[in-house]
């Protein structure tokens, strides 16, 4: 009986540790599989191994020292035997995960590791693997072998209409965009809908639909680090929008896969930004009240809350129903309308709120109050 042999390649010997606690369990069900668990603490070192042991399926993380898990997998796809990879990474290496699904591997975990997931993964490794077994190419799905060409059954969408300037990058740059940020999913399945008319017009073969797709996904995971954890997460079930490809014959059914699978992504990123959302703006306000007084820009901000500037700028308004500048003016001008109830000069509570100039801190009062700051004094003191 043949035994399959596993390679846990992770330089904390922890996670290592719980892999193959986990693995053990996996196999613990199957007792009429034979198994055997190899560990590496560096990429050299498994690479040694993966060349000397007939490693079956390797699982590696992404970032070691000595090799890193990326040029491990490149070197033992170049130069070892077939076999399955899956990576181990953390949320922030969705750049590292990006790269090593281009390469041909198979699967990515996000740490900590599930072990549903885990096991999900070794279902299907040990289900499929065979005396030459190569490992899957583009993150799941069967390895191609060919440009397909399907029958005329195959195009069976009634009515295909584009409009006369649809261009192929275009639209999949806007379905892209209709994923990550859109506020509802019309604007989604509508590009879905122009893509796959495209595809019935041009006769596109699925295998190149299939590429389009998951170039889409590279795209979204590099773009977003809860793009990698939702689309981890859908492996395997209905919503995996590559594993399930080859189980629709026909491009009507290929459209309504893509487009659930993609609305499924749509509606868990909305839910993560909507439930980070008030959280991150609250931390934003602190920040903006606590440093009011200094020259404070958006990028700062941002960088306090993690966030790409022109995001904050979008969530900031939509969360507190002004622009982060009307905000901050707001804060500034609050802050001097108590100091000159407390007697301050106007010129050094200009600079103590944050404006250099006092002629521009003398506008945005008027803007703000309806008064020059010495109206406001007179009027105060009338009160």
């Amino acid at each position: 009986m043949r035994v399959v042999n596993i390679l846990i390649a992770e330089d904390e010997r922890l996670i290592r540790a719980g892999v193959r606690k986990m693995l053990e369990d996996f196999f613990a069900g199957r007792p009429e599989t034979l198994y055997a668990i190899l560990e590496a603490g560096n990429g050299s070192d498994a690479f040694r191994k993966c060349m000397a042991e007939s490693v079956d399926i390797l699982i590696t993380d992404i970032r070691m020292p000595a090799m890193t898990g990326i040029s491990l997998a490149k070197r033992v796809l170049r130069e070892g035997p077939p076999m399955h990879i899956l990576a181990i990474s953390g949320y922030q290496d969705y750049e590292y995960v990006r790269e090593m699904m281009k390469l041909g591997v198979y699967d990515y975990l996000i740490k900590p590791i599930k072990q549903k997931q885990l096991w999900e993964a070794m279902e299907y490794f040990v289900t499929h693997l065979g005396p030459t077994q190569a490992p899957k190419a583009g993150g799941g799905g069967e390895a191609d072998s060919g440009p397909v060409s399907p029958g005329e059954e195959f195009f069976d969408l009634p009515d295909p209409r584009l409009p006369a300037d649809f261009r192929l990058p275009e639209e999949l740059a806007r379905l892209e965009v209709a994923v990550l940020g859109g506020e509802d999913s019309a604007p989604l399945r509508e590009s879905v809908g122009a893509l796959f008319s495209h595809y019935q017009m041009e006769g596109v073969a699925a295998d190149s639909i299939k590429k389009d797709l998951s170039d889409l996904l590279y795209r979204l995971m590099q773009r977003s680090p809860d793009a990698i954890e939702f689309i981890s997460k859908s492996r395997f079930s209905r919503f995996d929008l590559v594993e399930n490809f080859s189980a629709y014959k026909t491009l009507s059914g290929l459209m309504g896969h893509t487009a659930d699978s993609l609305s499924h992504l749509w509606s868990r990123l909305g839910q993560r930004r909507r439930s980070q959302g008030d959280a991150t703006i609250a931390k934003a306000i602190a920040y903006i009240e606590g440093n009011y007084g200094s020259d404070l820009q958006l990028q700062d901000v941002a960088d306090h809350v993690h966030l790409n500037p022109n995001y904050l700028s979008t969530l900031f308004k939509q969360k507190t129903g002004v622009t982060f500048r009307e905000y901050l003016r707001k804060v500034r001008i609050d802050s001097a309308k108590e100091q000159i109830r407390d007697g301050g000069a106007a010129g050094e509570i200009a600079e103590l709120v944050g404006y250099g100039d006092t002629a521009h801190f003398f506008r945005a009062f008027k803007n703000v109050t309806g008064m020059t700051p010495k109206t406001y004094r007179k009027f105060i003191g009338r009160m």
